[in-house]
């Protein structure tokens, strides 16, 4: 994921929160959240990272959300879809 804000912009901390939603093993909807991943966003911050699913999941949407710290306010959101 990458990350940008304005040129010349002063460092700020954020927490990036990413949670899938799919079908589990049973069929039945469910959703994974990962642990919030603290970060240091300048002009730009690569995230990169990985998010263990149970077997037999089928992912088709993905959250990734960035909060100003755990349980904040949202500073930004992006939804993909999986196929």
């Amino acid at each position: 994921m990458a990350l940008t804000r304005g040129a010349g912009a002063k460092p700020m901390t954020a927490v990036l929160q990413i949670a899938v939603t799919g079908a589990g093993s049973s069929g039945a909807e469910t959703r994974v959240v990962g642990k919030p991943a603290s970060l240091s966003i300048g002009a730009y911050e690569i995230a990169r990272g990985t998010l263990p699913l149970p077997e037999g999941f089928r992912a088709s949407q993905a959250t990734i959300t960035v909060l100003d710290r755990p349980d904040g306010r949202q500073l930004g959101m992006r939804v993909l879809y999986v196929k």
